[in-house]
């Protein structure tokens, strides 16, 4: 898994079909949320900051920073010259 901004997770769970599924309650924080697709984990965001998190699903092209941490997996990036780019493959 990849640590990544909100607005590259945003982007990939967008493109695999994930991001408009409704979100579970959340009760208490920190937290991990997982988006999965079928047994295959995708992505996961671990919310320290639920207010945030909310804000910036509401409010995606927000510039604000963001505290919580947020995953993609790593075998959506692709490779060139041996190395791992920041370009996601889809």
């Amino acid at each position: 898994m990849y640590l990544v901004d909100f607005k590259t997770f945003r982007e990939f769970l967008k493109k695999k079909g994930q991001w408009d599924k409704p979100l579970p309650v959340i009760k208490e924080t920190p937290c991990i949320l997982e988006y999965r697709e079928g047994d295959k984990l995708l992505g996961k965001v671990e919310v320290v900051n639920l207010d945030q998190f909310l804000f910036l699903i509401k409010y995606p092209n927000s510039s604000i920073e963001s505290k919580n941490k947020y995953w993609i997996r790593g075998e959506e990036w692709r490779v060139v010259n041996s190395k791992q780019i920041q370009e996601l493959i889809y």
